[in-house]
């Protein structure tokens, strides 16, 4: 499992091709996020799928709910997410 930006200190350059639409969401992610750069903005999203996945496979649910509790929703990324043996 992926341990966040930390844990990368071994780490390999992966060279990557976005369309121009995925480039823009990464870097409105850059600014929104406050990410010092796209490589920090890709290790966070990284670190999170890979909760959220193992999340999923535990037979959990992963999803948000406004401050009062109210309007939950369901990520459903992972419906055919199963353990890893």
């Amino acid at each position: 499992m992926l341990r966040g930006k930390r844990g990368f200190m071994n780490g390999k350059k992966v060279q990557v091709y976005f369309d121009s639409g995925a480039l823009e969401v990464l870097a409105r992610l850059q600014e929104s996020g406050g990410g010092s750069s796209m490589s920090e903005v890709l290790r966070d999203s990284l670190a999170f799928y890979d909760w959220a996945l193992g999340e999923v496979v535990a037979g959990r649910s992963v999803g948000s709910f406004g401050p009062d509790g109210s309007n939950i929703k369901e990520l459903v990324l992972f419906r055919s997410a199963r353990p890893v043996v």
